[in-house]
């Protein structure tokens, strides 16, 4: 039998998607590294400049390069002093607003094309699916500048006490998300029911299209496209990949889209399409 699915298409204007640009800010290459630690190693100086150096970590043994996991970075804040405001707090993200994705290569490297400034700030997001479970982020930094050449961001990942396993271990919803059947650049904006953290969270696609979350039965979890123009018009079809008997119910309102994991242990596919 067929995969159940439920699909709601709105049709209004043609589509359009915003490009992210920093406006007028100069761009700059950043460092970013993650790894897999036995324990925390502190600070990984990436940008270079102190020690320990993250080579230095992996040669000893204590660390390993974090082969494909994801961070998102979004420019969050506009205007911002480093003497009196909190780098946290009254975030403005629309769909203007700079981001990019850094997927981990081989060594557990990325390079982040960035704007460039103090006054500004970049929010930091991990896509936690695309870590191995039993591991957590040892001291998570939400936030981030690109304002010296010793810019750059280090993240260690350490064991949380859970057993440690693969990627695929994880139950997830995975946005293969396309523009006029090619892969759309897209920042979406998770809201996941039950999420103890308030913290908005910020995922981009990756260079084909796809972007994922973990999730758990019967969660609900609202989406939105956050760079797509809204009353583009958007379809959405999703499934259980490995349970022809789950019904997954998508509901689409503008540029948002409300998702109902149904009672099942399976990975949750969406097919979203922007324009016609």
């Amino acid at each position: 039998m067929l995969h159940l699915l439920f699909a709601i298409i709105l049709t209004v204007t043609p589509f359009q998607i915003a490009t992210a640009t920093p406006g007028d800010r100069e761009l700059r290459d950043m460092p970013v590294m993650v790894l897999y630690c036995d324990e925390d190693p502190g600070t990984i100086n990436i940008g270079g400049g102190k020690e320990p150096m993250p080579e230095t970590l992996v040669e000893n043994g204590l660390c390993t390069p974090a082969e494909g996991v994801s961070l998102t970075f979004v420019l969050v804040r506009k205007e911002w002093d480093f003497e009196k405001d909190d780098p946290e707090e009254d975030w403005e993200v629309d769909a203007n607003s700079w981001f990019a994705r850094c997927d981990m290569d081989a060594d557990g490297r990325c390079t982040l094309n960035a704007p460039e400034g103090f006054d500004i700030v970049l929010g930091v997001f991990l896509h936690d699916a695309t870590v191995k479970p039993g591991y957590t982020a040892a001291s998570f930094q939400r936030t981030t500048h690109n304002f010296t050449e010793f810019a750059g961001y280090g993240l260690a990942l350490i064991p949380n006490g859970d057993p440690v396993g693969e990627i695929a271990d994880h139950q997830t919803l995975a946005l293969n998300i396309t523009q006029t059947d090619k892969p759309a650049n897209v920042l979406t904006e998770w809201d996941v029911e039950d999420d103890t953290d308030d913290t908005d969270l910020y995922l981009a696609t990756n260079s084909d299209g796809w972007v994922s979350n973990i999730v758990k039965p019967q969660q609900e979890i609202e989406i939105s496209l956050e760079n797509v123009t809204p009353g583009t018009k958007i379809s959405a079809i999703c499934s259980a990949n490995d349970d022809a008997s789950a019904d997954v119910h998508v509901v689409v309102d503008d540029d948002d889209l409300e998702i109902h994991i149904p009672d099942t242990q399976s990975d949750i596919r969406c097919d979203i399409q922007i324009g016609s």
